[in-house]
């Protein structure tokens, strides 16, 4: 019963550090793999002069509500769109935008 209940826990700790080093590896993507999957929408130039996209690539941006209510200007909108593509899993059900068009409607 004890060599059973080891097993047991052996296995749950395999699947905890699997499951941990898979998580670590998502987070771990750099910025620039981040930077590629995201289509820019068609914006007046202010924005996308103002708009660094390395520095909108945090989840918080678009994740956090007090952070959502706190944006009041096209900068913010624009920081939090870029997060919320950047950070889009490969396999979501959505996908990221096809082109600059979908971009520009799904920005608007």
């Amino acid at each position: 019963r004890i060599q059973i209940l080891f097993e047991i826990m052996l296995k749950i700790f395999l699947v905890a550090v699997i499951t941990t080093a898979i998580s670590v590896q998502a987070e771990n993507r750099s910025k620039e793999e981040m930077m590629k999957k995201v289509v820019l929408p068609d914006v007046p130039n202010h924005g996308l002069k103002s708009v660094k996209m390395k520095d909108c690539l945090d989840k918080d941006l678009y994740r956090n509500a007090e952070n959502l209510k706190n944006i009041h200007n096209e900068d913010g909108y624009l920081c939090a769109f870029i997060a919320f593509q950047a950070n889009k899993e490969d396999d979501s059900v959505i996908g990221v935008f096809r082109n600059k068009k979908d971009a520009t409607m799904r920005y608007e």
